[in-house]
């Protein structure tokens, strides 16, 4: 029974239409943690939705470790799509199931007056799976700056919040900003409960340039084309469509 739910829950993540298409820029190459936060968000959000209906403080603890590992995988995608855009080879860095915090938020909305779950899972929730995206984050930025690259962190006001709580909306757009890794404020990691700000990660500034004309190369390429119904696989393996690539990014 326990598995059949996660398998569910799993199932409607991936088939929210945001996450297919964050998933889908991520296997085209071009996805980058911007793509992670729409995906973390979502799972979040379908989390709380689930424990609304029916909460469960054992099931909870499954689905949150269940979309740490998503997040993790889609983490891992963006960041290889990251190091290839700044030819760097730099193996991906991950971070391991979170298990403390989220006994931590279990318990913190395990101890609320039942009426009042459906609210706090709401806040929370996809707050802190954009947390889980801002470990790996800092985790990769913290590696590849060791390594003598200067990372680029921006984090960016999404104007949303939780049960449409609003207070936070100036702390959140004066926090907003973008800085080499190292020198952004201790606050740029910060999550008040509703937050959906995202902090996205740049190897350097030469990487977010070339990730940017990739996009706008396979968007044109796939109207031109009518090319949905071509894998994505096969056409990133395509050697002479890279070759191509490359010659118009100046490469």
């Amino acid at each position: 029974m326990e598995e059949k739910e996660l398998e569910r829950l799993l199932k409607g993540i991936r088939g929210d239409p945001k996450v297919k298409k964050a998933i889908e820029r991520l296997d085209a190459g071009y996805g980058t943690y911007k793509d992670v936060n729409t995906i973390a968000l979502q799972t979040g959000k379908r989390i709380a939705d689930e424990m609304a209906i029916a909460y469960d403080e054992a099931a909870l603890v499954r689905y949150l470790e269940a979309g740490h590992g998503i997040i993790a995988m889609s983490a891992e995608a963006a960041q290889t799509n990251l190091n290839a855009a700044a030819k760097i080879g730099i193996k991906p860095m991950t971070t391991k199931t979170p298990s403390y915090k989220i006994a931590q938020t279990v318990a913190k909305i395990s101890a609320v007056e039942p009426e009042v779950i459906p609210t706090m899972c709401e806040n929370i929730l996809p707050s802190f799976m954009l947390e889980m995206v801002d470990d790996i984050t800092k985790y990769n930025a913290d590696f590849q700056k060791d390594s003598g690259l200067h990372p680029i962190i921006r984090r960016t006001w999404s104007g949303m919040y939780g049960s449409h709580d609003t207070r936070h909306t100036d702390n959140c757009e004066q926090m907003a900003g973008e800085w080499e890794y190292g020198d952004e404020p201790p606050e740029t990691y910060y999550r008040h409960e509703g937050c959906r700000c995202t902090v996205e990660y740049f190897p350097n500034k030469y990487a977010e340039g070339q990730i940017t004309a990739l996009a706008k190369y396979e968007v044109a390429r796939n109207g031109e084309l009518g090319a949905k119904e071509e894998t994505l696989e096969r056409r990133l393996a395509d050697a002479q469509r890279r070759k191509k690539l490359d010659r118009k990014l100046g490469l």
